[in-house]
């Protein structure tokens, strides 16, 4: 209906896209227990937008769940554990007589900044579940003020909305429900594109072949 390399067509492509993308999402992650492994299919398939693949979006999300699978259900103890962390630190804070909300919002931004680039990781790279943990560890720890910006992209606008009064909210449910997982996870891949091409260059010859 719209050609692809007219701006309108582009921009329409790309919203129908991720509302695609988020229904596949919702969809697969039905059983609540299989979250983690519809968001690590969700990231594979925002990498493929953004690299501008070619695939069918539904056969390729499905594709990409399967594969994922084990990994993305390792995630759910992943969660638990970095709430227990972060639990942990606020515990320590109160007990030493320190701003436990400051220090709690912090602990609980930062596990959510390690989870994205989990996620992210199973979604981009073939590797051991061990292995993309240490790796999103040290990601996160180097690239700290992304890796805050991530959880705030993330988990900010489920946390603003818990403050909005219903009243005010009711007419924005549908935007938030059918498009803000596939918005903000296109956003966090864009960062962590940008990211890991620039500190890990010999990861992406792709790149390195189009500038020459």
């Amino acid at each position: 209906m719209f050609r692809q390399d007219n701006p309108l067509g582009i921009i329409l492509d790309w919203v129908f896209t991720q509302f695609l993308l988020n229904l596949l999402f919702l969809l697969f992650s039905i059983p609540i227990i299989t979250v983690g492994v519809s968001a690590t299919a969700l990231y594979e398939m925002e990498y493929a937008v953004l690299e501008k693949r070619d695939g069918k979006l539904f056969s390729e999300f499905f594709r990409a769940f399967r594969n994922n699978f084990k990994k993305g259900m390792g995630v759910m103890l992943a969660i638990v554990v970095l709430i227990i962390i972060a639990g942990g630190i606020t515990g320590a804070a109160f007990l030493l007589g320190v701003d436990v909300k400051l220090v709690a919002f912090f602990a609980f931004l930062f596990a959510g900044g390690i989870l994205v680039w989990i996620v992210a990781l199973i979604g981009r790279f073939e590797q051991k579940f061990s292995i993309i943990i240490q790796n999103a560890f040290l990601m996160s720890v180097r690239n700290l003020p992304l890796t805050l910006l991530l959880s705030l992209i993330s988990f900010g606008l489920y946390a603003l909305i818990g403050r909005i009064p219903e009243v005010f909210f009711s007419g924005y449910a549908f935007v938030v429900q059918f498009f803000a997982p596939a918005v903000t996870t296109y956003l966090c891949t864009v960062l962590i594109m940008k990211c890991l091409r620039k500190q890990f260059p010999d990861l992406f010859p792709e790149k390195e072949a189009e500038e020459g």
